[in-house]
């Protein structure tokens, strides 16, 4: 689910992007920040996958017609995303492609299958929420990353299974 998830995002960041600025070439990649092959102007790397044992661990039952089944919670994600503008291209650039992207997924926080195009089988609904660092917090997770500072937002993602 987390290549699926993950995929979907940056198909979708794409398509969006592109339609705003009228271009043709991806703008967004599923990358490793370091990864320094990738010509793309913005970058999509995962820093943090966690599964939300909360709904899995409880007793989900339904009743049909006086019989209690017991049924699987779904599977829930939460990952943490970075997208970062990539070192290999114009900082003017890839600062607008970056506001681009949050513009896209501001406009998009919850993904369902009732107000989204083409969701995976596997997904029922994907959340979309900022996270925000003081400037310790930030330098860290560079650090942590072995890269040089880029401009870039951190999105944590709750992705829930279907049942």
């Amino acid at each position: 689910m987390i290549e699926t998830t993950l995929g979907y995002l940056t198909l979708r960041l794409n398509e969006d992007i592109k339609r705003q600025l009228k271009t043709t070439d991806d703008i967004l990649s599923l990358a490793r920040v370091s990864d320094a092959s990738v010509r793309t102007p913005l970058l999509l790397s995962v820093i943090q996958v966690n599964e939300d044992t909360s709904i899995s661990n409880a007793a989900l039952t339904r009743t049909i017609s006086q019989n209690v089944e017991r049924i699987a919670a779904p599977q829930v994600l939460k990952l943490h995303v970075l997208i970062s503008v990539n070192t290999q291209i114009n900082y003017k650039e890839g600062l607008r492609y970056l506001s681009q992207a949050m513009n896209s997924i501001n406009a998009h926080p919850v993904m369902t299958l009732q107000n989204t195009v083409n969701l995976p089988q596997d997904i029922s609904k994907i959340y979309i929420e900022t996270m925000t660092f003081d400037l310790d917090q930030q330098a860290l997770l560079w650090q942590s990353l072995k890269v040089a500072y880029q401009p870039s937002i951190v999105y944590k993602l709750r992705v829930i299974g279907r049942e």
